[in-house]
């Protein structure tokens, strides 16, 4: 075997080798990058929020609805929840966007003596909702805005400041969605009576 053919087998060699370490370490990369990948798909499928009720607060004369409350939970297997990253979406006779706000007194770790509606010290505006902590067994709604599965919190929203009117109307429909930072939005759907009999009023 000649000096130049033993040089060309030692070169196919290397080039083998150099090719081979190049596949494994494309092979490496394309696992982590479809792991990440499938991660992230497991969470937004997992993940999410529910509305499980909604409450209306009529006026003294029980003509409009002036405030709207919205029971929340995460969705089973969800993973954490921040309040701080969710948009509220509700549409009435246009659509509107509402966030939380930093602000000290828009956030309350229990349901007040006078009830739902007379929970929070402050007086929402247009843009911005208020929690309530309903089922929170860590403390982490009212402390840093978290939910957890388990968790369960109130939504309030100013609904006469929201569309610049008196509120919503009898025999009037509001629709909405919830959405989290990651994950299935939580929406809901619903009427107002005919009647308000009393200013605690079931939306359905």
């Amino acid at each position: 075997v000649g000096i130049g053919t033993l040089i060309v087998f030692i070169a196919l060699i290397l080039v083998s080798a150099v090719a081979a370490s190049v596949l494994i370490k494309t092979g490496e990369t394309l696992q982590q990058r479809a792991n990440k990948v499938g991660l992230q798909t497991t969470r937004e499928i997992s993940s999410g929020l529910a509305v499980i009720d909604a409450v209306g607060y009529a006026n003294e004369n029980k003509t409009y609805i002036t405030h709207l409350a919205l029971t929340i939970r995460p969705r089973a297997g969800s993973q954490d929840i921040d309040l701080k990253n969710t948009i509220l979406y509700l549409k009435y006779d246009r659509l509107i966007t509402l966030t939380y706000s930093p602000e000290e007194g828009y956030v309350a770790p229990r349901v007040g003596p006078e009830g739902v509606f007379h929970t929070l010290n402050v007086t929402l505006n247009a843009t911005t909702f208020g929690i309530i902590a309903l089922h929170d067994a860590d403390g982490s709604i009212s402390r840093n805005y978290g939910m957890n599965v388990g968790d369960k919190a109130i939504i309030i929203v100013n609904l006469s400041a929201a569309f610049n009117g008196s509120g919503l109307p009898p025999r009037a429909s509001i629709s909405g969605s919830f959405v989290p930072e990651i994950g299935a939005p939580g929406t809901f759907d619903a009427a107002a009576p005919c009647v308000f009999t009393n200013r605690i009023v079931e939306l359905v």
